[in-house]
């Protein structure tokens, strides 16, 4: 018995991504596009 299972932790379990998840991605790229063009342009 581990540490983990009073928490239902499952290190197997496989991952499945929320639409939030690309939302934030797309967020985060659009925002280092932004700063990159700001940068070079600038």
């Amino acid at each position: 018995m581990g540490h983990n299972d009073a928490v239902g932790f499952n290190p197997y379990r496989k991952y499945r991504a929320n639409l939030t998840d690309y939302i934030l991605i797309g967020a985060v790229c659009i925002a280092a596009s932004a700063m990159l063009l700001w940068a070079l342009l600038g």
